[in-house]
């Protein structure tokens, strides 16, 4: 009736919301916080996910954008499978995640959100992307260290490992994942030049 009406409408199709107040990551944060939590089922599902934060802001730009209309897929470009989802939050968490959880018993802690984690949804967000929203939380692991207030542990490299580990031939390419560095920080340069320095080429790498 709406459309029939000629009013513009948007239908937000919206992945798992991360958020500690509730939903799905609320009630697994028990489970992982004792070291009991794991992948659940298979853990080969998709888990297209979004922050709160996120979908607020999206929800607002579906508001006021006028280029927007019918469905929009209201999720994070960083669409991950479960084994990985809980990889990401055992290790945020600094809890080890080595059990499984059975479908029945999801089914009975999670209720009607169970569904969507046992049958896995994998969704891109081509129209948001396309309309020039930038996700303030693309990456799973800075998006959970975010909405659960922690500081998400670095990678400590030092640029002398990092030398003595390329092989006496050194490779003529070497892919960097520039999401476990920060770029700000003196060591992570440092370890850069000397890669550089190896005559190799970098390849600097984002999920983004």
């Amino acid at each position: 009736p709406a459309r029939a009406a000629g009013i513009r409408v948007v239908s937000l199709r919206i992945g798992v919301v991360l958020s500690k107040e509730g939903g799905a990551l609320a009630k697994m944060l028990l489970p992982f916080k004792l070291g009991l939590g794991g992948r659940i089922g298979s853990g080969s599902q998709h888990m297209s996910w979004i922050t709160l934060g996120d979908l607020v802001a999206v929800t607002q730009r579906a508001i006021e954008d006028e280029g927007l209309s019918g469905p929009v897929n209201a999720v994070a470009p960083g669409t991950v499978t479960n084994l990985e989802f809980t990889k990401a939050l055992a290790a945020v968490l600094h809890r080890p995640a080595f059990m499984a959880m059975p479908s029945p018993m999801l089914r009975v802690a999670l209720g009607g959100i169970a569904s969507v984690l046992l049958t896995g949804q994998r969704a891109w967000p081509s129209r948001l992307m396309d309309s020039g929203y930038e996700f303030r939380f693309p990456v799973l692991g800075s998006a959970l260290a975010s909405v659960l207030n922690l500081q998400q542990a670095e990678r400590r490299t030092s640029p002398l490992k990092i030398r003595e580990v390329l092989p006496p031939a050194a490779p003529r390419i070497i892919v960097v994942d520039i999401d476990a560095f920060r770029p700000d920080d003196p060591g992570t340069r440092a370890a850069l030049r000397r890669l550089g320095a190896s005559g190799a080429q970098l390849v600097l790498a984002t999920r983004r």
